[in-house]
């Protein structure tokens, strides 16, 4: 009499066979998948490195269209040329105007909200300068949060609306003789504002438009190296 187990070898040999059959088919078609994904982005990657550096950019310019951080990021880091006529005073934001105007003793017209000479500089002795009727001096706008969020709109396009007569453009031409007046001691401040600016801005360089000839140049070199430190 043959036993169970004698019987049951072939059923389990058969079992046997068929499992590898079934791996051996299983993995020729991973192979086959992985060696399909690998030739798809080899073709990708072929691609576009056949593609040119504005081919890439358009294309990365159109994938961050959809998502305005995604657009805002893309345009933060794209390279800008160079910012060929730049006007060195009205290049100054209006907070720094403000706090060099305080630093150099100066006076505020109530009526036209610009900067003016006191009758005594401060520094002669007094704590504060002799504006004169209708004038404060400039450091008050620093403990004053509504006059210097005022010094701030008059210096500014800031929330400015147009009215009857006072148009966009004579807003803004006429801001600045109102900031007038301050020390050229803050020009190298000045120019390390607009060189900073510009490096946070990806700009190349920048052309100063100023009185003092040497702007330019020094301009120049302090783009780079705010560029440079940004990069370290």
């Amino acid at each position: 009499m043959i036993s169970r187990d004698v019987k049951s070898r072939p059923m389990h040999r058969l079992t046997f066979l068929s499992l590898t059959r079934r791996s051996l088919i299983g993995a020729g078609l991973l192979l086959l998948s992985s060696q399909s994904i690998y030739a798809q982005t080899a073709a990708k990657k072929s691609a576009e490195g056949r593609s040119t550096p504005e081919q890439r950019a358009a294309r990365a310019l159109e994938a961050a269209r959809a998502s305005p951080l995604d657009l805002r990021n893309f345009l933060v880091r794209m390279p800008k040329g160079a910012d060929l006529h730049n006007h060195l005073s009205g290049a100054i934001y209006a907070e720094t105007w403000i706090r060099d105007a305080a630093e150099d003793g100066l006076c505020v017209d109530l009526a036209s909200y610009s900067f003016v000479r006191p009758q005594t500089d401060a520094r002669s002795g007094n704590s504060q300068p002799d504006c004169g009727e209708g004038k404060v001096p400039a450091a008050k706008a620093l403990v004053d949060q509504h006059f210097y969020d005022a010094l701030i709109d008059a210096f500014s396009m800031r929330g400015f609306v147009p009215s009857a007569g006072v148009s966009g453009h004579d807003h803004f031409f006429d801001s600045f003789a109102k900031f007038d007046g301050t020390s050229p001691r803050h020009s190298g401040e000045w120019l390390d504002e607009i060189a900073a600016r510009a490096a946070a801005q990806n700009e190349q360089n920048s052309r100063e438009t100023s009185t003092v000839w040497q702007t330019r140049s020094a301009t120049f070199g302090l783009v780079r190296k705010r560029r440079q430190e940004r990069l370290d």
